[in-house]
């Protein structure tokens, strides 16, 4: 960043004169390129925005045709969000708080997967502080007759959630991203849902078991399965390839409308004027 503040200079210059703008509008005006192992490798325009999206001078203010537009954090922030400094042990509180009520209950390994990943210091003894200031309580939670392994926790001020979980909760059927938080842990999905998800971008082709974009299925509180979706802009068709059904799921006739209806709801999300289903599979 310091052999670099020429590059620096121009981004912050440009955002603040004609901001937002793309990573393509900014000349790369480093001295020291970015190095990597990885694909990253010389994009130094790309890896200085989001240094400066770490040390909160710029955020993402929206996106053109999939690409991000970058702008100014106080421009992008509202009016009713805090601007304050706060110290270290209030920022360990804060993010702490944030991700367990986030996650509902969660185990000490949970925590600094979700939120701000891997920025909880001291998280053991922040754990212990908040449940004797009695903001966080710990749980059990039971199934069936096993209660479930390790130290589960839960925010005190989500608990009145539980009583109203019983009597207006009305569940549903729908697709995640791959991305979403609820399996953005892969050893929390697999602990608490017992659903395996290896994500498939990143592997390839000949290794992947469900497709590079698999969409995990919840129904109710259980994830089922997971589809294997193909878009065609040009043709507008939207085809899922392979339909995965967890093994042990009865597969009623509600069940099969439910998860239809929540590929013809991706569809019109899509654009798509026709919808192919592919074959089902039981794994």
């Amino acid at each position: 960043m310091k052999k670099n503040k020429r590059l620096r200079t121009h981004v912050l210059t440009r955002l603040r004169r004609e901001g937002p703008l793309g990573a393509r509008d900014f000349e790369d005006k480093s001295v020291v390129g970015w190095h990597s192992t990885g694909w990253t490798r010389g994009r130094n325009v790309d890896q200085m925005l989001r240094l400066l999206w770490a040390q909160v001078k710029v955020m993402i203010a929206g996106r053109v045709k999939g690409q991000k537009l970058w702008d100014l954090t106080e421009r992008c922030l509202p009016d009713w969000a805090p601007r304050r400094k706060v110290r270290d042990q209030e920022f360990a509180d804060l993010v702490t708080q944030k991700s367990l009520r986030a996650l509902g209950v969660a185990r000490l390994s949970h925590v600094p997967q979700h939120y701000i990943r891997g920025c909880y210091p001291r998280l053991d003894q922040v754990l212990v502080d908040l449940e004797t200031r009695q903001l966080i309580t710990r749980v059990e939670i039971r199934e069936g007759k096993k209660s479930w392994h390790g130290v589960w926790y839960m925010h005190v001020d989500d608990l009145p959630l539980l009583d109203e979980v019983n009597e207006e909760w009305c569940p549903r059927t729908t697709l995640l991203s791959p991305f979403d938080n609820l399996i953005c842990d892969r050893v929390r999905a697999e602990e608490v849902f017992g659903f395996h998800f290896p994500l498939g971008i990143y592997v390839p082709k000949r290794q992947r078991r469900y497709g590079p974009y698999s969409m995990p299925i919840p129904d109710g509180d259980h994830l089922i399965g997971r589809i294997d979706p193909t878009m065609d802009r040009r043709q507008r068709q939207l085809k899922t390839n392979t339909l995965y059904i967890e093994g042990g799921v009865p597969l009623s006739a509600e069940t099969t409308r439910a998860v239809s209806n929540a590929v013809e709801e991706l569809g019109t999300f899509l654009g798509a004027d026709t919808v192919e289903r592919g074959r089902l599979v039981r794994i």
